[in-house]
């Protein structure tokens, strides 16, 4: 429900169509955001982040509450994206193959 609200121009079916891309099933594709999972929010969320013309992105642990496959396709759009990623994780697992630099903070 929250890709319709953000973007009323858009066909529901061309809505559903992106969110399947992030993840989402048809069956939670119009929902409201509060009732599904966290995982399935995140999902929404790098959704709505595909639509949104940009060149610079701060991501603060984006793979929290992502199941495998959804960290996956995150890490192929991070990959495929032309602009900066200013990303905060302790997954090094994740971004460990596609960075570019690698700032350590100690605790």
């Amino acid at each position: 429900q929250i890709v319709s609200e953000a973007y009323p121009q858009m066909a529901t079916k061309e809505v559903r169509k992106h969110l399947a891309c992030c993840g989402i099933s048809s069956k939670h594709a119009m929902q409201a955001i509060r009732t599904l999972s966290g995982g399935e929010q995140a999902k929404v969320k790098i959704c709505l982040l595909t639509l949104t013309p940009c060149n610079f992105l701060i991501l603060d642990e984006p793979t929290n509450h992502l199941d495998i496959q959804a960290k996956e396709s995150l890490k192929k759009a991070l990959c495929e994206f032309s602009g900066t990623v200013l990303l905060v994780s302790h997954e090094e697992a994740f971004y460990r193959d596609w960075v570019q630099k690698i700032i350590s903070i100690g605790t």
